[in-house]
């Protein structure tokens, strides 16, 4: 899983993120940071795409850790192999998020995006989230970079 998280940052993020960011993150350092061991809508819940054994893709979401979102899901992270983008594993990764998040009772939930990530903008967008004008700030290396928040009504 590490591996396909740190190929999608090094691959959809070169232009966004510096580059010498991108360069050194760490597959062992990624792995490190994963805890499967809590579920439940409080807690991240991680989807894994496989084939032949081999993760191709996840999906981690939540009830939103946004204070002003406090009765909403999130789908916190959408990775997929860079090698298998546009084949279908992103929209049903999603899709099982927000329907896992609609049989919590959840009715909409959020995302963030960074602002300047055309691709995975046109990617929701097109399943029908929508940016709702919130901005958040990621700082890396120096950089404040701005990340746009999304929502979509999942009941």
């Amino acid at each position: 899983m590490a591996k396909v998280h740190v190929a999608s940052w090094q691959t959809a993020y070169r232009g966004i993120v510096p580059d010498p960011f991108l360069d050194t993150l760490s597959i062992e350092e990624r792995a490190a940071r994963y805890n499967f061991e809590l579920h439940g809508q409080e807690n991240p819940n991680t989807w894994i795409a496989t084939v032949s054994n081999s993760v191709i893709g996840f999906v981690t979401f939540s009830r939103t850790r946004d204070l002003d979102l406090a009765s909403m899901g999130e789908t916190q992270a959408l990775y997929i192999a860079p090698a298998t983008w546009r084949r279908g594993i992103g929209t049903m990764l999603l899709d099982l998020a927000e329907k896992e998040m609609a049989g919590w009772g959840l009715k909409s939930a959020a995302l963030w995006v960074f602002a300047s990530n055309h691709r995975a903008r046109s990617f929701y967008e097109s399943r029908g989230w929508t940016a709702d004008g919130t901005l958040n700030y990621l700082e890396i290396q120096g950089r404040s970079l701005p990340e746009v928040r999304y929502r979509k009504t999942i009941a």
